[in-house]
């Protein structure tokens, strides 16, 4: 059996990474959500460099959901 990080966190990954903006502030939007399920640790191995990415994002709003 696949594990959440092996299937799913790709795929956030992904996202985090689309060449849509609004992609990408929604899933900012949801990564409070992927980071509680996942759990601290986890979260700052696998979120925490997305998240910086999109803090730096062009897009004003995708910033602003980041924060």
């Amino acid at each position: 059996m696949a594990t959440f990080e092996t299937n799913f966190l790709p795929l956030v990954t992904s996202i985090c990474q689309d060449f849509n903006w609004e992609v990408r502030k929604e899933i900012c939007g949801q990564l409070p959500f992927i980071g509680k399920y996942l759990g601290s640790q986890k979260a700052y191995q696998h979120l925490y460099p997305e998240l910086i990415e999109l803090l730096d994002d062009e897009e004003r709003e995708v910033v602003t959901t980041a924060i």
